[in-house]
Parts: structure tokens; sequence; C-alpha cells
């Protein structure tokens, strides 16, 4: 190939009066690996999307393998691999039936096909999974199979966008992500006469890897994994973007209305609202935003928006920030009004369910929030509202459906602050944030007193679910929870059967016995030797109920003393007074030590 692999000259796409991509220029030799780094909005795809032939530019040009993207798209798309944001697999066939169908549409010599299939299925670790549905595989496991199909008709250009979730679903394994990187730095620098020009990797969005390795590896691999990173790092050359477009695109592309008539009602809509308390007001702004950016989102929050994309950044997503908001809008299409604010605590069960996280610590924290909100939050809610299958049938606007959605909203809001607390949004949560971020959904008779009535829920909450805490705060305390991984109801629970007659003796005995020095436990009655004033002295301990004991066992007729300790429980119905009744009789060397009965219900601490 003469000339750069891929070169582009004031590339521009609009959308209406927005600027998704905006003058981009940039040339990549055949010889590098390019990144294309940046956030949600900021014009990734729709700039690979122009590349690939799929959508035209506004203005500027474009070249891949040098064709032009607009007057030569059959040459491009011949000498380009691509692997999208969104999976694009049939999860009804095999890997391997994937990559034949791909084989067969590209037109590919039937003679090299099972031999490139097993390369490109090795290359990605999944050459034994070949017979299995893709249906079956994780998301880390559908990207490697994309990546191998994207490389089996040995194109000269390869686009990755969402690259990082290839190896985020094996990144906590140094050993793999070290060799993957040995590979891939060998396929941009090996000039070898099977791949004249090298690969070129065009990645969308990107991640700092180290960041996934999670708290097991040690400081020193940690290093040494960091330094490999930069060491790659030098190899490639990188280009980001801003995201100051995200509003906009959002605005044009998701939000626009229908009708010149359409946008005098919104306007005027969120006139209305913007004359919230100024409190609610900077909540729902964040430090980000302003009330023009608030107005391009509307009737999504930049709060929210701000708490879509930090829970996002740790998911395996394969919908972007725009898609998910579409997809709220769909769901509450019959439902959602002009002039209601979508609540923040909607947002947990469109991310939570689906999407995979990054790393291992990631997916033990989304499922122990779904854990405790199915086995704990639900139930509680359920027995202040009735069943959720009930409620749900009720019209939308009942008022016992809408004060178990309210409440709902409210404790998924602190699951996802639980989830990513550092987001601004989200961080150090109480009352009247927690009431802010779900606006419009808690109603007082007297406006303004939100907050008090969210703290007095969620006190009453936090008394039957101990991973709701409420700060010691004396004015508006913080609110948050804990998530983790011990199931204490389960472990309380097995106490509970373990907690009988027979073990309480059986302990009580263990421990006595161990104080004094006593062997053979077992026995009904015990000899135990020991030293008093210089003098080896011998006698019998029984370790018995003395209200149960027959006379025999109260007489001694033994030159040695006999020690009765009594039991420091009994059964119901039973106190002191009949233990005092059946003590050891007097001038037979018996002697008994009646310990205070513990009351029924009261766990045994120390036998006295």
């Amino acid at each position: 190939m003469d000339g750069p692999a891929v070169s582009v000259s004031g590339l521009v796409r609009r959308y209406g009066e927005v600027e998704a991509v905006r003058g981009i220029d940039l040339s990549i030799d055949p010889d590098e690996t390019f990144g294309f780094l940046g956030p949600n909005g900021a014009g990734k795809s729709t700039t690979i999307n122009i590349l690939c032939t799929l959508i035209k530019p506004t203005a500027g040009s474009a070249r891949v393998a040098g064709h032009d993207v607009v007057r030569e798209r059959d040459e491009v798309r011949r000498n380009i691999g691509l692997v999208f944001q969104d999976t694009t697999l049939d999860a009804y066939l095999t890997a391997e039936r994937n990559l034949r169908l791909h084989a067969e549409l590209y037109g590919m010599p039937r003679n090299v096909i099972d031999g490139r299939l097993r390369e490109v299925l090795d290359m990605v670790g999944l050459w034994d999974r070949r017979s299995s549905k893709v249906s079956n595989f994780s998301g880390g496991m559908k990207r490697r199979l994309e990546i191998a199909r994207g490389l089996l008709h040995a194109p000269l250009i390869l686009f990755l966008d969402e690259l990082i979730l290839w190896l985020a679903s094996r990144a906590t394994d140094l050993k793999f992500v070290h060799q993957e990187g040995q590979k891939l730095a060998k396929l941009v620098e090996a000039q070898t006469p099977d791949r004249p020009v090298p690969i070129i990797s065009f990645v969308a969005r990107q991640r700092d890897l180290s960041e996934l390795i999670g708290e097991a590896v040690t400081g020193a691999q940690r290093l040494n994994f960091s330094d490999a990173l930069k060491h790659w790092e030098g190899r490639f050359h990188t280009i980001t973007l801003e995201d100051r477009n995200l509003p906009a695109i959002a605005e044009k592309r998701v939000l626009k209305c229908k009708s010149p008539a359409a946008r005098v009602e919104l306007d005027a809509a969120f006139a209305q609202t913007a004359k919230i308390r100024e409190s609610v007001m900077n909540t729902l702004l964040t430090s980000e935003g302003d009330r023009e950016m608030f107005r391009k989102l509307y009737p999504f929050s930049p709060a929210l928006v701000q708490t879509l994309i930090a829970v996002s950044s740790v998911l395996q997503r394969e919908r972007t920030a725009l898609k998910v908001m579409m997809q709220l809008l769909v769901e509450q299409r019959d439902t959602l009004k002009v002039g209601d604010l979508l609540p923040v605590g909607d947002l947990f069960d469109v991310i939570a369910h689906g999407d995979e996280a990054f790393s291992q610590e990631m997916a033990i924290h989304f499922d122990n929030a779904k854990r405790l909100y199915h086995h704990k939050l639900l139930p509680l809610l359920e027995k202040q509202h009735g069943r959720r299958e009930d409620v749900e049938r009720l019209p939308y606007d009942d008022l016992k459906q809408t004060a178990f959605r309210n409440d709902d909203r409210l404790v998924k809001t602190l699951l996802l602050a639980a989830l990513v607390p550092g987001v601004e949004s989200l961080r150090a949560l109480n009352a009247e944030r927690l009431a802010a971020l779900n606006h419009g959904t808690i109603k007082t008779p007297i406006p303004g007193r939100e907050g008090q009535e969210v703290l007095r829920r969620c006190r009453s909450w936090a008394a039957s679910v101990g991973e709701i805490r409420i700060g010691e705060e004396a004015a508006n305390p913080t609110i948050s929870m804990q998530l983790s991984g011990v199931d204490t109801e389960t472990i309380i629970e097995q106490a509970r059967r373990e907690d009988n007659q027979g073990n309480r003796i059986r302990r009580v005995r263990q421990m006595l016995f161990e104080q004094l020095g006593i062997g053979g436990e077992l026995e009904f009655e015990q000899s135990h030797d020991f030293l008093w004033r210089q003098t080896r002295r011998s006698c019998i301990v029984l370790f018995r109920n003395i209200r149960e004991l027959p006379d025999t066992s109260l007489e001694n007729a033994d030159e040695r003393w006999k020690l009765i300790i009594d039991y420091p429980f009994d059964e119901a119905g039973h106190g002191p007074r009949d233990r005092y009744q059946r003590g050891p009789r007097d001038g037979n060397r018996s002697r008994g030590t009646l310990p205070s009965v513990v009351p029924e219900g009261r766990p045994l601490r120390k036998a006295t």
C-alpha cells in the first residue's frame, strides 16, 4: 500500500445543528496501532462509522486503505475488519458456525477457511469452545470471538470499537495480559510476508488496565504490570476526544421534539421545574452542569447522566449512554408525563441487569447489591405495601403502587451509591439529597419537608435491614448502604439450629474442664488430681443438673471429696429454688456449686 493506511482531513458530521464530529484531521501509517479515545458522546463511534462506510460525512474527506470512504465504499469494505460496539453475533449458532458464515459472506476460498479458522480461534483462546453456542458465552468471550471474526478474512486494517472488553474478562490474570500484550506488540511490529501491511487498531474507548487487575495482586506485581503497560503505551499513538457534545447530541438524537408546539410545551415544563428550591437544583445540576445543560437533557438531569456514566464505566457495556437513556424513555413511554423528571433510582434496573462487570471485584459488588435487594430490601417493601406482583397489577397511578414505586426508587438509589460511591451525584448522600435525586416522587403535606420524610423512612428500614446505615450527625445525617458478601441471616439461622440444650451443656462442660484441667469429660464422674498446699490431692467431679440427679449421686461413700457442679441454665418452669432443695447431704464429704441460672431467651456468655 502506498501512502497512509487511514487519512482524514476536516472530517465533520452534523445532526441538525449539532456537530457530532468537529473537523478531525489525522493520518495513520501502515505500521501503526492507533488509539482513539474519549468519553460518551465525544464522536468516537460516529467517526468509526464514517471510516467503515456505514454513514457519510457532512463535510471533509477520508481515505481508508487508499480508497475514498464515499466514492469507493466496496473497496474499503474488502480491506477492513470491524468489531462493532454492540454484539452482532448469532447467539443461536456455535462459534465455528458464526465464523464460517462470515467467511462465506466475504467470499473466502474454501480451501483456506479451515486453517484460518483454527488460527484466529487459537489466537483468542476459543478453539476448545468452537462447538459451543454463543448464547452460553460470557461478555468477554463474545468480544474475543468478534475479534477473531474481524481477523478471519485477513484484513489490512482492523477497527475495534470497545477493545477493552476483550481483556477485561481476564484482566486479573497477569500472565494472560502479558501474553496478549506481547502478541499485540509483535503483530504491530512484525514485517512478515503473509501480512505486508500490519494491523491498525482503531480503538474507540479505553481504560487503564491497571485499574482492572484487582486488589488480590501484590504491590510488586502491580508495579511490574504498570511498567509493562507504560512500555506498550510508548509504541502506540493516541488521539483523545472531549465530551462537550453529549448533552447536545442527546437533545438531537434522543430528545428531539416532534414539532415546534412540542418544544414550546417542554420549554414551559422545564421553566416550571426550574423553580424548585436552590438546594434541590444544585443537587440535580452537580458541579459539572448548568441550567442550559439541564434543559438539553430534560427530562433527564445532569445528576442522572453523571451517575449513568459512572456506573456504566465499571460494566462491560453493550449499550452507550444514549442507548440507555433511550431505553429508559421507551420503558416509561406510557407513564412519563410532561413535567416529570426521571428519578436516579430508575437507573438501577436498567444498568445492573444484563451487563457484566469489568473486574471480579465489581462483579462481586453487583451480585451483592442484587442479592441484598431481592433477599432483604424487596421483602421489606412487600411487607409494607404488599407483594410486588400484586401491586404492579394495580393502575399505575394507584396510591398503593405509587407508594411502593417511590420507596423502591429510594433503596435503589442507595444501592447505586454503594456501587459507585466516588461519583459526585451519589457521594455522601443524606435524606435531602436522596429526595432531590428522585425529585417529584416524595410528597409531603408541607413542601420542603421531603428530606424529613425520607429520613423517617430510612430509619424505619434501618431497624430491619442492618446494611442501611444512618450517620450520627444531629441534623440531616448521611445515609448509606453497606454491601457485604456475607449472608448473615443464614449464619444466624444456622446458629439457632445449633443452639439447643445438648450443645449448650457440651460447650459449658468443655469450657469448664479446660479451665480446671480435668480430662475424661465423657465419663459420668471424673477423678481430678491436683496439688493443694504442697500436697497431692484427689477429688471426684460431677457436672450435672442437680435437680435431676438421683439421691445416690448426691451421696458420697468415697474418702475423697465429691464436687457437684450444676448447670448454669435449666428448662422452662424450673428455677434456683428447685436446685437449692436438692443440694448435697451434710457430713458426707460432698459439696455443690449452684451457678446463677441464665433466664430463658438470654445468650449464655460465661458460666459462673
